[in-house]
């Protein structure tokens, strides 16, 4: 008896130990909620715990678990004002080598930091015997802030409950949304974001092996769905790649981003990549572009396959984002554009020659309309209402009247009626900022698809110039079927 008592004690200290070791600092938004593990150590010779727990006003616990059979029966409740947590086994069946109890902590909307005490801890083994440790305290911080955990990569998909500031962390954490994704190159574009709603998924970057914390605001800013997916309070199924799209993840351990084969859900909070498989893309002769409106504007639609990239003196964008606080769209240049693309080009002067070359490239973008056919364009539709650019003064203003027949190469903009500013009704005009946005391009990994074969073929012919080759690698002269051929290490489809 003397000797079980030695060994339990043993035991139990190693697990308050652990207890204090391994239930980290419990960060909590007003109104959000956590789940944190704590590990049992290996080796125990327990059926059954119990503890409570002095929580700080306004946290709660809504869930307590510990992995087993499903003789294990794991319960918690309020006794004496304290949170009781009891853990026990009908068939008395010890813990299992690897236990862990995982407990769901929940925030009231108030703000508070304190500690959580622990206390009245009892372990009991096999034989009926139960032995008390001592207690120990873990800190539980409630506040209007979301805390951001980064593992070895520094890097995560997530999206947040909350509207978050990024402005309050400076550089050191980064937030961007997937604004293009470039199919040659196998690159996805991502547009710095600083002001983020709730519930947008967004790609994070942060100092490695860090939490940081950053400031709930209260956003006015919109921004289109993107290539980043999930919810911020449900679970969300991520599905199997298929014809139209690639599903991808990113590894927050090893920062590398791979393909799904089969669908499966994820967390709260958590987010993935949908990637499209394909786009327009069609080669033309080189397009010369006025820019009509005041100030050597245009709102446009590209016929063909553009490259701005070599045009001195003229700037393209997609629209990314809408501010109602000073009635701001937001900016993301673009260099290289595929068949079909909306845009908004700025010049020096009012008229430009830009050279078609193959590109596959697909974008997130506010801007629509059509390159090869009128569009029916109403001044409100599902909850968005139609602005244009004014030839008249380059300014973006609401749509007067619907245009069944609005031009084609023209584009036009949708925005959320929801965020529109309203002090000045319908004399509301848009402004446009370029300045702000950064723009960085991630290589994803496999996307384990067709496109594996002709992005290696394409790596072998990147220094050829002006040659073909079909999707076997066998150069050709000039393709005389239609189909997708490598021309100058990129993918052309001929029609």
């Amino acid at each position: 008896m003397k000797r079980f008592f030695i060994s339990a004690i043993a035991i139990m200290s190693c697990f308050m130990a652990n207890a204090q070791s391994f239930i980290p600092t419990v960060n909590l938004t007003t109104g959000g909620q956590k789940k944190i593990y704590v590990s049992i150590p290996n080796g125990t010779n327990l059926t059954a715990f119990q503890f409570d727990v002095a929580l700080p006003t306004g946290v709660t616990v809504i869930g307590a678990t510990v992995n087993g059979p499903s003789t294990r029966k794991t319960t918690f409740g309020t006794v004496g004002g304290k949170l009781r947590v009891l853990s026990y086994d009908e068939a008395n069946t010890k813990l299992e080598s690897n236990s862990f109890l995982s407990l769901t902590f929940k925030a009231g909307n108030g703000e508070t930091s304190s500690n959580a005490t622990i206390s009245d801890v009892v372990f009991v083994d096999p034989q009926g015997e139960s032995t008390s440790p001592g207690g120990s305290n873990f800190a539980i911080n409630v506040s209007g802030s979301e805390f951001i955990e980064f593992k070895d990569a520094g890097k995560l998909l997530m999206v947040s409950n909350k509207n978050l500031d990024f402005t309050s962390v400076g550089d050191e954490v980064k937030a961007y949304i997937a604004t293009g994704y470039d199919l040659v190159t196998n690159e996805i574009l991502l547009t710095r974001v600083k002001d983020v709603p709730a519930g947008t998924p967004i790609w994070v970057y942060g100092p490695a092996n860090t939490t940081k914390k950053v400031a709930v605001g209260t956003s006015k800013t919109y921004y289109p769905s993107s290539f980043i997916v999930g919810s911020a309070t449900e679970e969300t199924t991520v599905p199997a790649t298929d014809a139209n799209a690639y599903s991808m993840t990113l590894s927050p351990n090893s920062g590398q981003t791979s393909g799904v084969q089969s669908s499966f859900n994820i967390e709260p909070g958590k987010a993935y990549l949908r990637i499209p498989r394909g786009v327009e893309s069609v080669v033309g002769s080189a397009q010369t572009i006025n820019l009509t409106a005041s100030g050597n504007k245009e709102a446009y639609v590209t016929p063909c396959d553009l490259d701005f990239s070599s045009v001195s003196g003229l700037s393209a964008f997609i629209v990314t984002g809408y501010t109602s606080t000073g009635s701001m769209i937001w900016l993301t240049p673009v260099k290289k554009v595929s068949m079909n693309t909306p845009l908004y080009l700025k010049g020096s002067t009012n008229q430009y020659t830009v050279p078609s070359s193959a590109q596959r490239i697909v974008y997130v973008n506010m801007l629509k309309g059509s390159a090869t056919s009128t569009s029916d364009v109403k001044v409100e539709e599902n909850g968005f209402k139609t602005w244009y650019l004014s030839r008249q003064d380059g300014l973006w203003g609401p749509l007067e009247n619907d245009d069944p027949n609005f031009p084609q190469g023209k584009s036009y903009l949708p925005v959320p009626k929801s965020y529109i500013a309203t002090s000045r009704g319908d004399n509301e005009i848009l402004q446009s900022i370029d300045t702000e946005a950064e723009v960085i391009r991630v290589k994803l990994g496999s996307l384990n698809g067709d496109d594996e074969e002709t992005t290696g073929i394409r790596e072998l012919m990147m220094n050829d110039s002006d040659v073909w080759y079909n999707l076997r690698g066998q150069r050709i002269d000039t393709p005389t079927k239609k189909g997708l051929y490598i021309h100058n290490g990129r993918k052309v489809v001929v029609k």
